[in-house]
Order: C-alpha cells, then structure tokens, then sequence
C-alpha cells in the first residue's frame, strides 16, 4: 500500500502526494519527484527523456556493460528488463 502525506507539492501545490520509496515523494497531479526536504530531484527516466537520441544510445550501451561487468544480468531478458526499470526509478545524480 502507498503511503499518501497530506502535504503539498513544492512544484504545483496540490494536496495530494505519494511516497515512491527511495527516500522520494510525487505529486498526484503534476508528476514532480522531491526529498522529504521538499527538494525537487528528477529521476533517472526524467533526465534520461531529456537526451538526444545518440545520448541514450551512449547511456544504454554503458547501463548494458556495467550491469553485465558486475555479474547482474547473464544475457537474461527479464533480469535485464528489470534492472533497466530499477535504474529509471532512482534518483539522478548528476557526475
């Protein structure tokens, strides 16, 4: 079950928020990521949107050999497909 908090959205102000996990809130109506700080963070599906087409081919072939590098993945369509959702989910911290 989510938690809601009655709380408003640092972004848009509406009342309605849900707690996401990772330590992350979202707004019910406009989609904003914050901290319990009411930070906004944007997540890794967010920034990724935001690249051009050659950058995202450049971010998954390099998501591809690290998950693959550590031992995470053995080639296994569905390990894959859920680490690259894991991955999207997490905060973005910019390097």
């Amino acid at each position: 079950m989510t938690d809601i908090r009655i709380l408003s959205c640092p972004q848009c102000g509406f009342p309605r928020i849900r707690d996401v996990g990772n330590g992350l809130y979202q707004c019910d109506d406009c989609g904003t990521h914050f901290d319990k700080n009411d930070n906004i963070v944007q997540t890794n599906e967010e920034w990724f949107c935001g690249l051009s087409t050659e950058e995202k081919a450049k971010v998954l072939n390099d998501l591809y050999w690290d998950f693959d590098y550590k031992g995470r993945l053995y080639y296994n369509f569905e390990t894959t497909e859920k680490s690259y959702e894991r991955w999207l989910k997490q905060p973005h911290t910019f390097e």
